[in-house]
């Protein structure tokens, strides 16, 4: 197909320009090539925390403990690649394209007095 627009378009430009004329035909197209992404591994749970006791703990299922309430809009950062996203309002989050094998995930909150840290195994 692509054969057969080509001699089309020369045979369409040589009777426009005549027998004297150069055909000068630019083909700069660009080739955008996307690299595979580095990491192919997630990670995912729930963030939730207790006023009480100042505690934040990550689970893997959404955590119905007594005083612990979902950490909703939290930010939450792998160390090692510095790809961030935040909890929603059941304090889920989620994150894909992360390196296989140990992770440090730091959740920061405005109700937080300080950085929680988790070592977390991504999948």
């Amino acid at each position: 197909m692509r054969k057969v627009l080509m001699v089309s378009l020369i045979m369409i430009t040589v009777l426009f320009t005549g027998c004297q004329g150069w055909l000068r035909i630019n083909l700069d197209v660009p080739v955008l090539l996307e690299p595979d992404p580095p990491y192919r591994a997630e990670v995912d749970g729930y963030v939730s925390y207790d006023s009480w006791v100042r505690h934040v703990q990550l689970t893997n299922a959404y955590s119905r403990q007594r005083f612990y309430e979902p950490l909703v809009d939290a930010k939450v950062t792998v160390l090692e690649t510095g790809k961030v996203t935040y909890t929603d309002r059941n304090g889920y989050f989620f994150l894909r394209g992360v390196p296989y094998g140990k992770l440090t995930l730091m959740v920061e909150h405005r109700r937080l007095w300080e950085k929680a840290y988790f070592t977390v195994r991504s999948r």
